[in-house]
């Protein structure tokens, strides 16, 4: 009996952005089928990724740091974007463009070039646009009214345009929910702490209604559509 006949190399995985908020949940749940690497502006702190991943460093903006971290991958899950500032300067627009879509962009070319079977795009429900109170899905017409919803629409109409070597679509989109989780700061972790404080004072009726996902059962359903 030969050990290394009995060894089956599993598919690589690259997660780009993976440093973010939902960064370390998506590579944690892909490491568990998938030899997966990270692409990061910043090295990444010790201890964030389990010790089997390889951690590259590099701007998504950047193609060919891109295509050499793509090199080999059989599915990318492209993570990194600028995302939502409240009343952003004007001066801004470039930048989201530049990193929404012009490192989508980047990503794409990258898969084509080396050859990877998927790619998948965490895109946002900003895409949908503010002031409807219909309820939404996936048949709703997007209707972007901030950088980022109108730069993500762009990086999402530039991936389901992509068509593999075998004419094949590319990329899956996944347009998220707002995310709360223990790496997930802003207006939900201060909400939280507020009420298990017992400070927060309702304003109006209290029946808004927002869309929230956890950040691991986003996790899980990124790792699913990068396999199926």
């Amino acid at each position: 009996f030969d050990s290394r006949e009995a060894s089956v190399s599993r598919p690589v995985a690259l997660v780009t952005g993976a440093a973010g908020a939902i960064g370390p949940s998506v590579v944690a749940v892909l490491s568990k089928t998938h030899d997966v690497r990270t692409l990061s502006r910043q090295p990444p702190s010790p201890g964030l990724f389990p010790a089997t991943v390889t951690s590259l460093t590099g701007d998504v903006c950047d193609a060919d740091a891109v295509r050499r971290a793509a090199r080999g991958a059989d599915v990318v899950v492209h993570l990194a974007a600028l995302l939502h500032i409240v009343d952003p300067a004007p001066a801004l627009r470039a930048e989201y463009e530049r990193v929404n879509v012009g490192g989508t962009a980047a990503v794409i070319d990258a898969a084509l070039a080396e050859d990877v079977s998927r790619v998948v795009l965490m895109s946002t429900i900003a895409v949908y646009g503010h002031g409807t109170r219909a309820r939404l899905d996936e048949e709703s017409a997007p209707h972007p009214d901030t950088f980022y919803g109108e730069t993500k629409l762009a990086a999402e109409r530039l991936a389901l345009a992509a068509r593999r070597h075998d004419g094949r679509p590319l990329a899956t989109v996944l347009r998220s929910s707002a995310v709360y989780g223990p790496r997930v700061r802003g207006n939900y972790d201060r909400l939280v702490r507020a009420l298990a404080r017992r400070r927060f004072i309702p304003i109006g009726a209290g029946a808004n209604l927002r869309t929230l996902i956890f950040d691991r059962d986003l996790a899980i359903a990124t790792a699913l559509a990068a396999t199926h």
